[in-house]
């Protein structure tokens, strides 16, 4: 069955905006009864942009960019602490763990930067460890009342190892298991797709020297990305933990570059070192203070942002809607050689409604926990 898609997107930069409206036609065959297979009948036409070249580094976000949570950071901290309480204990609702943990969240990274890493940072378990008991401690609900008898007591003693074994046994499920590898974390959509394209660009001799991951994470994100199969995409991957520097300090994109066999002061060039994240703070303010072009991916996916009435005053830099849209700046697209590309036919529903007021709020703060 053939048809037509209009495939129509913007890419914004602070001093120019284009927009682009392109009809392809191609031949649709079903493929795992939610996705599509296409075929090119011609070559796309693609946007003449201002940049001539590959860059020479390309590094991407982590989370929001390349990965996401399955659902909502509460219902796995409410499921952990129901599992470690033999599945008999009544709990209050996910949303109220969120926010306990966002607090917990905020008042420990006041207190030790990177996640606890490097220098006198006392390491990322213990980090992480205060994190979850001071969510379970905000979380009035449990209590004698609806819990498990004695259970606020017994998590009361939980700041040392094996003072609550009921808490001991919920921290080492959601830092070992749920958090370290695909129990919690997925892929963006395409995201596989993306960097497999990225890594034939690169490997073609005609791409980006070197591709890299830096992001504000623990080093638990090696084995998240192996366990999401994306891992040997990339040359290398910088996590603030690892490196004692966090977005947007100029730290840990110096540390990326030196990864990429690159001075300080290489690669200030147009276009030469870039960096793709869908936090402006940390990815477009961030890597344009340390150097490098930037291009923003606004984590709903809508056209531009406004920077002009932001007042930003970040220059060399563009905001696509999408990953593939990153690709059209070079030219690129997501086809393989044979020219099939995997198409999206459905929005993605999350358990928070899609797009809604609620979800966007939630992902605003989630940006600004891990990126």
């Amino acid at each position: 069955m053939n048809v037509v898609v209009l495939l129509m997107f913007t890419i914004a930069s602070r001093s120019s905006s284009f927009s682009l409206s392109r009809s392809i036609t191609r031949s649709f065959r079903p493929r795992l009864s939610a996705r599509y297979t296409s075929s090119l009948t011609a070559p796309p036409t693609l946007p003449t942009v201002p940049i001539t070249a590959p860059p020479k580094l390309l590094t991407l976000d982590a989370t929001g960019t390349l990965i996401t949570l399955r659902a909502p950071l509460g219902v796995f901290y409410r499921d952990a602490l129901f599992s470690a309480c033999g599945n008999t204990v009544r709990l209050p609702g996910p949303e109220t763990f969120t926010a306990a943990f966002f607090d917990a969240y905020a008042e420990e990274s006041a207190r030790v930067r990177c996640f606890g890493g490097g220098e006198g940072g006392g390491g990322t378990r213990n980090w992480w460890r205060n994190v979850v008991k001071g969510t379970y401690d905000r979380v009035q609900e449990i209590d004698d009342g609806i819990g498990l008898e004695g259970l606020r007591e017994e998590l009361a003693n939980s700041a040392t190892a094996g003072g609550s074994p009921i808490f001991d046994a919920a921290f080492d499920d959601l830092y070992d298991r749920i958090f370290a590898g695909t129990e919690a974390w997925e892929l963006t959509p395409y995201a596989e797709e993306f960097v497999s394209a990225l890594a034939a660009w690169r490997e073609s001799g005609a791409g980006p020297k070197a591709i890299g991951v830096v992001s504000n994470f623990d080093e638990r994100l090696h084995c998240i990305l192996s366990a999401l199969k994306i891992r040997d995409k990339f040359d290398f991957v910088v996590t603030s933990a690892e490196v004692g520097y966090q977005k947007p300090e100029q730290g840990i994109f110096d540390v990326a570059k030196a990864r990429a066999g690159m001075s300080k002061e290489d690669g200030k060039g147009v276009w030469e070192c870039v960096h793709v994240g869908d936090n402006f703070e940390k990815d477009v303010r961030g890597a344009t203070g340390a150097g490098f072009h930037a291009v923003f991916l606004p984590n709903d996916g809508g056209t531009a942002v406004g920077m002009d009435e932001q007042g930003d005053g970040v220059r060399d830099y563009f905001e696509v809607p999408d990953l593939e849209s990153f690709l059209f700046l070079y030219g690129k697209t997501m086809e393989d050689a044979d020219g099939i590309r995997i198409l999206k036919t459905t929005r993605d529903i999350l358990e928070l409604g899609n797009n809604t007021e609620e979800k966007r709020a939630y992902d605003d703060k989630f940006r600004d926990v891990i990126n």
